[in-house]
């Protein structure tokens, strides 16, 4: 077993949760420990960075070690729920968002990149969508994530699944692109390919992750302009004349509880360009729709984290 190993875990023991009077003379480590080996110590010490984390930010309403006592139905019916509650505050906001839009859309719509979580989907189950819904990621496995949520709602409009990298290949162009919170991982995946590293494994590891967000955030301007650029011309080919691109980033769950502000900086300031660019070419901005909808200060991203316009 190495000793720099165990004295790194007994360090976070007494630092980390030390301010809870945890009494770490009380628990034996040396003798709990000292079998354990090398892979062993650097778990346990990963998941006391987790704890200590979720401590510094009282993050235990949402408790991901729930899973360990599995006979733990009260804690796990609330895990559960609170999940549920933040997917339908999502779904409110984009209801209430297209509310104020104020248009009637019998067409197809463009969900870009939405990910593991149906929330877009939520919406337009609940608006009564009755149309084709186009599914556009590049991760596999979101794309089969989405496709099961017919087993949830009885929806009415048919999801049409599109798996490629968006920024290579050949896309329709649609009347109504949504874009929800897809910043962060377009620009995870961007510097995959500029860097070389391989990111497929980041959301599996906490540590992983702030390392790889640790080198995002201090990319070279040049690839952050890229990077624009690049996303702006996407816009442009996929949004059709005189129709709608709805975005929203804002600050994730995951950005919350890692302490990731200078992502949400960095993912702001490029909506924030993304929108420049494309006001310059045929858009025009609809924010004081967005502002008068989203005038409650519970919705689940405000008017500032959402890009609304419409191309001439």
């Amino acid at each position: 077993m190495s000793d720099n190993y165990l004295n790194l875990i007994k360090e976070k023991l007494e630092l980390k949760l030390g301010s809870i009077n945890f009494d770490i003379e009380k628990r034996n480590w040396n003798n709990i420990l000292v079998d354990f080996n090398n892979i062993e110590l650097e778990r346990l010490n990963n998941d006391l960075e987790i704890v200590y984390q979720r401590l510094i930010k009282w993050e235990y309403k949402q408790n991901d070690f729930s899973g360990r006592n599995k006979f733990n139905i009260p804690e796990r019916t609330q895990e559960f729920f609170t999940y549920l509650e933040s997917y339908c505050i999502s779904w409110r906001t984009w209801q209430k968002l297209f509310e104020y839009i104020n248009i009637s859309y019998e067409d197809k719509i463009c969900n870009l990149c939405p990910g593991w979580a149906p929330k877009v989907e939520l919406w337009l189950y609940y608006y009564g969508f009755r149309w084709v819904l186009e599914v556009i990621d590049k991760d596999s496995n979101s794309i089969e994530q989405i496709g099961k949520f017919r087993n949830l709602f009885d929806y009415k409009f048919s999801i049409n699944p599109i798996q490629c990298d968006i920024f290579s290949s050949e896309l329709n162009n649609y009347k109504f692109v949504i874009a929800n919170h897809v910043i962060d991982d377009l620009l995870l995946d961007y510097y995959g390919k500029v860097s070389g590293e391989d990111i497929s494994s980041i959301y599996k590891e906490e540590i992983i992750l702030k390392s790889i967000w640790s080198k995002v955030v201090n990319l070279d301007t040049k690839y952050i302009d890229e990077f624009i650029n690049n996303l702006t011309n996407l816009i442009l080919k996929l949004v059709d004349n005189d129709w709608i691109f709805l975005l929203s980033q804002y600050k994730s769950y995951i950005e919350y509880l890692l302490g990731l502000d200078d992502v949400t900086k960095l993912c702001n300031h490029i909506m924030i360009r993304v929108k420049e660019n494309l006001l310059k070419l045929w858009f025009v901005d609809n924010y004081s729709v967005v502002e008068q909808a989203l005038d409650w200060f519970n919705w689940y991203f405000n008017a500032d984290e959402t890009c609304f316009l419409i191309r001439k």
